[in-house]
């Protein structure tokens, strides 16, 4: 756990200081500037919020796909599955360099997509929170997880991504 955490401060730390304030001031401009495709329509904030929060998550899966699949990317993401013991600090257990690569891909996100500064930082928040729950060890009653899984993902789910069998952890993105 000290280990993780370490890591995850250092990256995040590092990447908080280089990569994100340039990510925030691109956000910006591209809310300033109508850019992107989210701006093709006009529409309301918390609709521009939402759409842009759903569709960094749908690209954002293929960049984790990608960081599986990709042998130069899968050499980063693989300090994160590492660890066999997972709970909540393996959230925070990602190589820098994975990080400063991510921080490129979501520059690619921001210009494409045209995801304005709040739609950034709304997602981001939501991303720290469920990616802490689904690395989390909580065990939820079978029943309600088996209702919860097909809105969110669920850390029994997820465990399944932290297989040491490689068809398992290439699955389950």
């Amino acid at each position: 756990v000290a280990e993780n955490l370490a890591l995850g401060l250092f990256a995040s730390l590092a990447l908080r200081l280089t990569c994100y304030p340039g990510l925030a001031a691109a956000a910006r401009w591209a809310g300033e500037r109508g850019w992107g495709f989210l701006s093709l329509w006009p529409m309301p904030g918390p609709l521009r919020v939402g759409l842009g929060c759903l569709l960094l998550d749908w690209t954002l899966y293929y960049w984790h796909w990608l960081n599986h699949r990709v042998p130069f990317l899968w050499r980063f993401h693989n300090v994160h599955h590492v660890d066999l013991d997972v709970d909540v600090s393996t959230a925070s257990r990602f190589h820098l360099g994975e990080l400063v690569l991510a921080a490129g891909y979501r520059l690619a996100q921001i210009a494409v997509l045209g995801i304005d500064l709040p739609t950034l930082l709304f997602y981001d928040g939501l991303v720290l929170a469920f990616t802490q729950f689904h690395h989390s060890n909580v065990r939820l009653p079978e029943g309600f997880e088996r209702g919860l899984v097909r809105l969110i993902v669920t850390p029994r789910m997820h465990g399944i991504h932290h297989s040491i069998v490689q068809d398992e952890a290439n699955s389950n993105y």
